[in-house]
């Protein structure tokens, strides 16, 4: 008798600190991530921020209906300005887009998953779409790619959530993470539209009594965008007129996979990547997980949309808007791999946990990287020519836009991440085998 109440005492123990897992490798990850936020080196479409916002609310949202993205990031950077009492400060807005890559291992990564699915695919999801090559790479821009990937993913879940618990207050709330997501990147405003419209369909075949909560959401969402729906229509057509983006080619969107997660320490390794995640999607159809395949018709749906329309108008894809679904590929991806189907599916589950940490390492030691044309003048110079502006040029210094180096220090903790997330693997395993024994 003793013997069972030490187990049981072990056994709670153990699932308490098992649960402070996915928080403390996030943490970890999002440490790593924000450590270029101190770099005064910006881009081109980093310094178009910046200009932006130093323009009052009205000349901001003219300027941004110019310009081929909605305001809603400008907005959050002008009020991150305003707390600072108009000071401008380059490292506050950093510190912005960081927000958005930590809500989504905190609040979806290590809270939202780990409820629905468990610790463990909480944490394969917390170590893919942490240490991906481009989470790395965005996490310190000014720009609005993090928050936009995050509303994509959290809208998915709440109505998932919705769905599942036929609750009308995750409808609404869905409904404003929604519109967040539609006024922050348009590539966001495809997917969530997907989002809705499974949703509707799926509602319309098992639970009907969620279709009038659907549509009055819905129409919710179309007033709410209505005052820039005309903005919106106004942009499209002056895309289709004219817009820099080069030739598409429909290779493009095969290889996004590749080009999110291909690091130069280790050439290849995004070809490995693509291939996990095209097995991922075909394993949640073969396994008949209808949430992961609606996730995945989402993802392909945006490709599709966005490929035709860059092949019969004008070309409108770049791999960085990519990144807007990024979270809902790594749904898959940890949900196929984290859940248990017996004792020994832990077992590839930890090798790929490992696998991610090795590749988060290589990743991390082959900073400093060069991220394009940059300058380390004033930012009016390089955004001007986006503005419309006639600017000489002159003062402007093109240079490599370098991260701060990882320290030692930095790698020393990747590696600790790396033992202590194998060591627990490897504790789970005796827990389950002494659970079987028991």
């Amino acid at each position: 008798m003793k013997r069972d109440a030490l187990f049981e005492v072990e056994n709670n123990i153990f699932k308490r600190i098992w649960v402070v897992v996915p928080y403390f490798i996030a943490v970890i990850i999002c440490i790593l991530a924000a450590i270029p936020v101190f770099s005064n080196s910006i881009t081109q479409d980093e310094a178009f921020s910046v200009v932006l916002v130093r323009k009052n609310m009205a000349e901001m949202i003219k300027d941004a209906s110019a310009d081929v993205h909605p305001p809603l990031y400008y907005f959050l950077m002008m009020l991150v300005k305003g707390a600072l009492h108009g000071r401008e400060s380059l490292l506050a807005y950093r510190l912005l887009s960081c927000a958005g890559t930590c809500f989504n291992l905190l609040l979806i990564g290590a809270t939202m998953i780990r409820k629905r699915w468990g610790i463990m695919t909480a944490n394969i999801y917390i170590i893919f779409f942490g240490l991906t090559y481009y989470t790395m790479e965005h996490t310190v821009i000014v720009r609005m790619y993090t928050w936009g990937t995050f509303f994509v993913t959290l809208a998915s879940l709440l109505a998932l959530k919705a769905y599942e618990e036929e609750k009308i207050k995750y409808l609404v709330i869905c409904g404003f993470v929604t519109l967040a997501a539609m006024y922050t990147h348009y590539y966001a405003l495809l997917a969530v539209f997907l989002v809705w419209a499974f949703l509707l369909v799926v509602a319309a075949i098992r639970k009907r009594k969620l279709i009038k909560g659907i549509l009055l959401t819905g129409i919710l969402i179309v007033i709410g965008y209505f005052p820039w729906l005309g903005i919106f229509i106004g942009q499209t057509d002056k895309v289709a007129q004219n817009y820099w983006i080069q030739e598409y080619l429909f290779g493009d969107m095969i290889r996004a996979p590749y080009i999110m997660t291909e690091i130069a320490a280790l050439p290849g390794v995004g070809y490995g990547f693509q291939i996990l995640v095209f097995a991922m999607f075909f394993l949640a159809i073969i396994r008949k997980k209808y949430i992961l395949i609606i996730s995945s018709a989402i993802v392909v749906g945006v490709l599709v949309i966005s490929s035709l329309y860059s092949v019969l108008v004008q070309p409108i894809w770049i791999a960085r808007y990519f990144y807007i679904l990024w979270g809902l590929v790594s749904i898959v991806v940890a949900v196929v791999i984290g859940e248990k189907y017996s004792l020994f599916s832990i077992i590839p589950q930890i090798a790929i946990i490992i696998l991610l940490s090795f590749y988060g390492y290589f990743y991390g030691s082959e900073i400093p990287i060069a991220f394009g044309d940059t300058i380390s003048g004033p930012p009016e110079h390089v955004a001007s020519r986006r503005l419309g502006e006639n600017v000489s040029g002159e003062g402007v210094l093109w240079v490599k836009y370098v991260y701060y180096n990882y320290s030692r220090k930095v790698l020393a903790i990747l590696y600790t991440v790396f033992f202590v997330i194998s060591f627990l693997c490897l504790e789970t395993i005796y827990v389950i085998y002494l659970q079987k024994k028991h």
